[in-house]
């Protein structure tokens, strides 16, 4: 009697299906699911991802404010909205910590003044994902005057 061939097929593929999750994506993030390294769906939230054990799903905000350090300087604060989740995953991973390490990296021989140029030029260029700019004035005077 011959042992069908499918049923292992069948077997695994029930497996791979009960090992399915589900990620929560919250309002003003993004999702970014990937299977084997590829983009395959962004989430933007509030929604939900579905998720096999071959799927990575990398969460973050859409905006953030950050600060680039500088040697004997005022760090220097931008303001950053992902325009474009898929772009900015393949650029930082999803991760402000890595633009941020980069950048601290190749601007510490630069003046606080050069050092913000090259970032607004390199940062706003299309290939990243982002748009990042100065913040508010009127916004970082009032978190100066909170800390006081």
């Amino acid at each position: 009697m011959k042992t069908p061939r499918l049923a292992p097929f069948l077997l695994l593929s029930g497996l791979l299906t009960s090992c399915s999750s589900s990620i929560q994506v919250e309002n003003g993030h993004y999702g970014v699911k990937t299977r084997m390294g590829e983009v395959v769906e962004i989430i933007t939230g509030p929604g939900t991802a579905q998720k096999s054990f071959l799927d990575h799903v990398v969460v973050f905000p859409r905006k953030k404010d950050i600060e680039i350090a500088s040697p004997g300087q005022e760090p220097i604060r931008l303001s950053v909205d992902v325009v474009d989740p898929a772009r900015f995953y393949a650029l930082a991973a999803g991760q402000f910590e890595i633009l941020v390490s980069y950048y601290e990296r190749n601007t510490k021989q630069l003046s606080k003044e050069e050092a913000t140029t090259v970032l607004l030029g390199k940062l706003n260029e299309p290939k990243t994902g982002i748009v990042a700019k100065m913040p508010n004035p009127s916004i970082q005077s009032g978190r100066a005057e909170a800390r006081r």
